[in-house]
């Protein structure tokens, strides 16, 4: 059964999504944080778009000019033990998850940004026309 399908409701005990969401979160977060510092949302989605999604693309010359890899050498650089798990998260553990599963996680945490930015700027604008920000 596809989960990319629409069939995800229907799947029992899915909890693990929520581990799963958290997990990939989180090592994406520490990674921003180390090489950067100071990050923002554009940023991120730059990340997350460009992460390996196989070993062979690890080994790219391509992929190894992307944002993701230069994030994550920067990240080891500044600060190599606070690095260490989430650098092996994403050149070992996602890159072994089925494309599927990658996805998913990806485009959960592309949409949950998207729709806080598309929120923020909605905000800015009634702000900036003296609507009132409820209702």
């Amino acid at each position: 059964m596809s989960l990319i399908n629409g069939h995800i409701d229907r799947l029992r005990s899915f909890e693990f999504w929520r581990e799963g969401c958290h997990t990939f979160a989180k090592n994406v977060t520490t990674m921003l944080e180390r090489a950067l510092k100071d990050w923002d949302m554009a940023q991120a989605l730059q990340f997350l778009q460009t992460l390996p999604r196989n070993r062979c693309e690890l080994a790219s010359d391509e992929w190894q000019k992307s944002y993701c890899c230069l994030c994550l050498q920067k990240a080891w650089e500044n600060s190599p033990q606070g690095a260490r798990e989430a650098l092996d998260y994403f050149t070992n553990y996602f890159v072994d998850r089925n494309y599927d599963a990658q996805a998913m996680l990806i485009n959960s945490i592309v949409g949950i940004v998207g729709g806080i930015e598309a929120a923020e700027k909605e905000l800015e604008n009634k702000e900036m026309r003296g609507e009132p920000l409820t209702g």
